[in-house]
């Protein structure tokens, strides 16, 4: 059988950028945009959002229809939801609050099948193809080029780092920095202001990043503070090696608050 490839771990592993976007609004015509705009993948959201899983499949065949790659964040690190987005078709998945190696070995579990983790079996699943020949090859690409990325979302995770990147596989895996979560999470109570620049951002990025680099894994990363210029510059200046954009929403809200403002000064 001939899957559609990984184009993110694919240039990844030549030296150069993917590229992606965040979708939150389950809607195959805006997948079908980034397709033709001409972005590497997609990440679909599963945890912010209220996409079920149904819809999800219909979003990674319009993913294949325009060689655009699909990745899911799923809810919560648990097997079945994994495997929803394995099965479906899904090149890569995005754990949410990995906070030990035990936690990746759970997912791997889930993700891969032996003698890198313990996926369930069944050869008439849509990503196989529905048939039984093509079971060894689906195995085995599995394996070699579906992603798992893993989001460090709390310090603890920061002080595990060590151990967590160690379960990960070189060229096919890779990380995130989930801040918000953790500048969130060094709050002491509801009232307390949000510090976006807290400065423990820097320290987080200064223990995980260079460790991730050194062992070959990708650095999966958003555009900061906006989707342009500079802030691809400045993600890449930080070390991220898959550029992430705003979701869809975000950009569409500010565009119609460009024509908006507009509308107001003119009209």
């Amino acid at each position: 059988m001939k899957r559609k490839p990984n184009r993110l771990i694919e240039k990844f592993r030549q030296g150069h950028h993917p590229y992606g976007m965040q979708m939150y609004l389950y809607s195959p015509e805006v997948v079908e945009l980034a397709g033709l705009a001409g972005f590497d993948f997609i990440m679909l959201d599963m945890e912010h959002s209220r996409t079920n899983y149904e819809t999800m499949v219909h979003l990674i065949q319009v993913c294949e229809l325009h060689d655009v790659t699909p990745f899911i964040r799923v809810p919560a690190n648990e097997p079945k939801y994994i495997r929803f987005a394995l099965e479906s078709g899904a090149r890569g998945v995005v754990i949410p609050h990995i906070m030990s190696a035990d936690d990746v070995k759970k997912a791997k579990r889930a993700l891969f099948f032996g003698p890198d983790g313990r996926a369930g079996v069944c050869p008439a699943i849509r990503a196989s193809g529905f048939l039984q020949q093509n079971w060894e090859d689906y195995m085995r690409d599995t394996n070699a080029n579906t992603s798992l990325f893993v989001l460090f979302e709390d310090v603890e995770a920061i002080d595990r780092a060590d151990e967590i990147l160690a379960e990960l596989k070189p060229g096919r895996d890779g990380f995130g920095l989930g801040l918000a979560d953790i500048i969130h999470s060094l709050r002491t109570n509801v009232d307390e202001p949000v510090n976006w620049q807290h400065p423990y951002t820097k320290t987080a990025a200064e223990v995980v990043v260079p460790k991730a680099k050194a062992l070959g894994l990708c650095n999966m990363g958003m555009a900061w503070p906006n989707p342009d210029k500079a802030g691809i510059e400045n993600a890449i200046n930080n070390g991220t090696d898959a550029i992430i954009f705003h979701p869809e929403q975000d950009l569409i809200l500010r565009k119609f608050k460009e024509i908006a403002g507009i509308c107001k000064e003119m009209l």
